[in-house]
């Protein structure tokens, strides 16, 4: 026979189910959180821009991920990385 009671046996076993199902609620918290925070950048993503905002609702991705690898890939830089404010085609 065990020398701890089996009062406090029960309740440690007790408390240790319980921090287990803490911990698990916290992970699932967690992964909310992150499912969360796509949620919303997606909302931005489909959001009509204010007033003031230079950015189109809908803008062509393509030409801005070619402007992207033409400013990391090329020697010089390309045509749409001189836009201006002023040039600037969505504006």
């Amino acid at each position: 026979m065990s020398s701890i009671p089996q009062v406090l046996n029960t309740l440690n076993e007790k408390a240790d189910r319980i921090s287990a199902h803490i911990a698990s609620l916290e992970r699932e918290i967690d992964q909310a959180r992150t499912t969360l925070a796509h949620v919303n950048a997606t909302i931005v993503l489909f959001e009509a821009p204010d007033a003031q905002s230079k950015q189109p609702a809908l803008m062509d991705v393509n030409s801005c991920l070619s402007a992207v690898k033409c400013l990391h890939c090329a020697k010089k830089p390309c045509k749409a990385a001189l836009w201006t404010q002023e040039s600037w085609p969505y504006g």
